[in-house]
């Protein structure tokens, strides 16, 4: 059996292969055998080699064998073709060897991802959680995860806000949550604040709906903090025009050329659709006309800076 697993949401990938794995060993009672191959750690010239060897029947003591492989994807365009070509010779329909392929955002436009596709028996692509998806799998993995504790509604929404749809992320900072919160078996918006810092650019885009709705005091407290933190002019000015610049581009795309889909707006603008609903949910403060105005601001301010050094 050959699946295909891909997709931007590596967590979830990387979680449904996990789970073929576990069903795979525990069908047959007959010892099987687990092999993983990384394309990327393969030299170049025993790349194709690696990939052929792996899908080979079990050895001696194991009929059965689960091999997982990654970094196809990687491979350059005359050895990814010849995999190709292998891959169209191969049948895959034997229960007791089971391949799956994982990867991440893919070309869909190459041979590989085509026959790929293809040829797998299973097959299933990962598209980055957002909105009222993302926060149901956080509720459900919490509830799953810690049942003896309880989230309060604001918190899981600020859990939301400061990873951002990364899920690796999400896991790692919920156990921080569930051992340093303050109040045992319940977790508070507060305790969110206190364990799990914003990434750089949350920050930037907090900054901007403070700025774009005129509350200027709370601009100050997140700039301030910022500094706490040890960041400085140097970090910030650069973030803050990414920022001013990734809103300008999601805008313009919503405004002038009439595309309302946020993952069609994610995929032209090459951005996380995370950011890009965010963004366009805060239009009503980052408008395209102030954003562009920002944008000249912060050119001025960077010429200034560059004079000045």
């Amino acid at each position: 059996m050959l699946v295909f697993l891909y997709g931007e949401d590596m967590y979830r990938v990387h979680e449904k292969l996990l789970s073929q794995r576990k069903q795979f060993f525990s069908e047959k009672k007959e010892k099987a055998e687990l092999r993983k191959i990384d394309i990327e750690e393969i030299e170049e010239h025993k790349k194709v080699f690696a990939f052929l060897e792996g899908i080979r029947g079990g050895n001696l003591f194991s009929s059965r064998i689960f091999v997982q492989i990654s970094g196809l994807f990687s491979l350059k365009k005359e050895k990814s073709d010849e995999i190709v070509e292998y891959i169209k010779e191969m049948t895959f329909d034997s229960d007791d060897v089971c391949v799956v392929v994982s990867a991440g955002n893919v070309d869909k436009r190459l041979r590989l991802y085509k026959e790929l596709t293809k040829k797998s028996q299973k097959k299933e692509e990962f598209q980055l959680l957002k909105g009222a998806s993302l926060k149901q799998w956080i509720e459900l993995y919490i509830q799953k995860t810690y049942p003896e504790v309880v989230f309060e509604e604001n918190a899981v929404d600020e859990v939301v806000k400061r990873t951002q749809g990364d899920l690796f992320r999400f896991t790692n900072e919920a156990e921080k949550l569930f051992f340093g919160s303050q109040e045992k078996g319940k977790i508070t918006k507060k305790d969110v604040e206190n364990l799990i810092r914003e990434t750089g650019d949350s920050i930037i885009f907090t900054l901007l709906d403070t700025l774009g709705s005129k509350n200027i005091s709370q601009s100050l407290f997140l700039v301030r903090d910022q500094y706490r933190q040890g960041e400085n002019s140097s970090y910030l000015l650069p973030m803050f025009a990414f920022a001013v610049r990734s809103a300008i581009k999601v805008l313009s795309l919503r405004e002038e050329k009439h595309i309302h889909n946020v993952n069609e707006i994610a995929s032209q603008a090459k951005m996380n659709p995370f950011v890009v609903e965010k963004i366009i949910k805060n239009a009503s403060n980052i408008s395209l006309e102030r954003s562009k105005e920002y944008d000249n601001t912060l050119s001025r301010l960077d010429i200034a800076k560059n004079r000045k050094n």
